[in-house]
């Protein structure tokens, strides 16, 4: 009796089998947080690499072809796809930030007008007596500051919340937002 038809042989994995074969897509995936969620700050790329992997990577892991080591490309897409979540999510917290750190200094510089009866010439004006610092509005590597307009007419303040399409103005003689771009 020949037991051969019993046994599967394993597809061997394209991967191969060394443990450093994780190495390359966690530095991808931390590559892609990086340059996505703390340079840029728009979540653009990562919103592309995800859609890419929801529609095109995993149909793909589960077809026939790759019965043999899904379970291994399962994990690779639940890296990559733990870092377009974590650049996603870093991208729109740091929009929430700014929004507080303006509404912060939208608050004391009308408190220096207050006080004063004009407005601040510079942001810098207002340390340390109505705030301790001039924090950045986001953590983002790009487009990290505030510009401060001061004019005998107008004074806004602005910071780019997604670089390098949308920019937010705050007009201080209306008290009204506005999106540039």
């Amino acid at each position: 009796m020949d037991n051969s038809a019993n046994i599967t042989t394993a597809t061997p994995s394209p991967y191969g089998t060394s443990r450093w074969r994780w190495l390359k897509p966690v530095a991808q995936a931390l590559l892609l947080f990086f340059i996505d969620g703390l340079m840029i700050g728009q979540g653009i790329i990562s919103g592309l690499i995800g859609a890419g992997l929801v529609f095109i990577y995993l149909p793909l892991t589960l077809q026939k072809r790759y019965r043999g080591f899904r379970k291994e490309r399962l994990a690779r897409f639940a890296i990559y796809y733990a870092a377009v979540v974590a650049a996603i999510a870093l991208v729109a917290h740091d929009i929430s930030l700014a929004r507080e750190r303006a509404e912060t200094l939208i608050t004391a510089v009308s408190k220096y007008k207050e006080k004063h009866g004009r407005y601040p010439d510079k942001l810098e004006q207002l340390v340390p007596e109505l705030v301790p610092e001039i924090l950045p509005p986001k953590r983002s590597l790009v487009s990290s500051r505030w510009y401060y307009l001061a004019s005998d007419e107008r004074h806004s303040l602005m910071y780019v919340a997604v670089p390098p399409f949308e920019r937010r103005s705050y007009n201080f003689e209306s008290g009204q937002w506005h999106d540039i771009d």
